[in-house]
């Protein structure tokens, strides 16, 4: 995770330079000053090195100032280079959850097997890992954004926790079925070609079946579309609800953030849900720590 540009400390800072040039060049023109009683009738040499250090001086001033200038709008441009960089950066992590999601959703319901639904779940932990990575970046050096994406980061770890959780407890007993319905199956179709079993006879498909009735993925294959195999029909709604719609909130966040849109047109309907939905969240981790004091206490 990349963070904001900072400007580094310098070792010897520009006003001192300033301060060091002035203060020299005002006291080679004060000693000659007074070694020739304020006059110009002395030594040209003298006179001239009096010029000279009045010269330093407004010099130094004139270009430390300037100097001063150049740098600060190096960095004013360098840090929006690295806030862009930065928020583009955060953009391109919440896509990346949210295309594990979709991937896994097409591909488990295409190629209806344990086998993909296995070597698809084993990836979501890293989109987790994803999300805990922006939430610490963000809530340490940013809380304002952070305010924001806490309602996402919370609903689209919960969302995947789930689907994670639900594999580790039930991949195990689906596999199984799998291996069973493959014997099954290749048994089967050995009997068709022997023309001991009718071309009609049924496909074993239990594996499947077991699938479709998971309860936290089902509302991951349910947007894909129904499926006669395990009765599951289409509702795309409950997945957006647990899931598209954080993302959604999550990007646009971040877009107002991207400079040149901090004044851009607000949508108050996402604005509303982005505070519903952090309040919410916090509400939810605080009552999750109340209740962990309490079984606490118990003990």
């Amino acid at each position: 995770m990349m963070h904001t540009y900072q400007k580094p400390k310098a070792q010897y800072p520009v006003l001192i330079w300033i301060a060091l040039a002035f203060v020299t060049g005002i006291g080679i023109w004060a000693c000659v000053y007074w070694y020739t009683d304020g006059g110009d009738t002395g030594p040209r040499l003298l006179v001239a090195v009096g010029t000279a250090g009045l010269s330093l001086a407004f010099g130094g001033v004139l270009g430390g100032i300037v100097k001063k200038l150049f740098d600060a709008w190096d960095d004013r441009k360098m840090g929006i280079e690295a806030h862009t960089a930065y928020v583009a950066q955060l953009l391109e992590d919440f896509k990346t959850v949210y295309n594990m999601v979709e991937r896994a959703r097409f591909l488990i319901t295409a190629h209806k097997s344990a086998k993909t639904y296995g070597e698809q779940m084993r990836d979501l932990p890293d989109a987790i890992i994803l999300l805990h990575n922006i939430k610490r970046a963000t809530e340490q050096g940013f809380p304002n954004l952070y305010r924001d994406l806490e309602g996402p980061i919370f609903y689209c770890t919960i969302f995947l926790k789930r689907l994670v959780e639900e594999y580790r407890d039930e991949y195990l007993s689906v596999s199984r079925k799998q291996s069973q319905d493959e014997a099954d199956n290749k048994r089967t179709r050995a009997l068709i070609a022997d023309g001991l079993e009718d071309r009609d006879a049924e496909i074993a498909h239990t594996a499947w079946r077991d699938i479709g009735t998971l309860t936290h993925l089902g509302v991951l294959l349910a947007a894909t579309g129904p499926d006669k195999d395990t009765g599951r029909l289409e509702d795309f709604s409950s997945y957006r609800d647990a899931f598209v719609q954080h993302i959604d909130l999550a990007s646009y966040a971040l877009m107002l953030r991207m400079p040149g849109n901090e004044d851009g047109v607000r949508d108050k309907r996402m604005d509303a849900d982005l505070k519903q939905f952090s309040d919410a969240a916090r509400a939810a981790k605080q009552e999750f720590k109340n209740m962990a004091k309490e079984v606490q206490g118990s003990d």
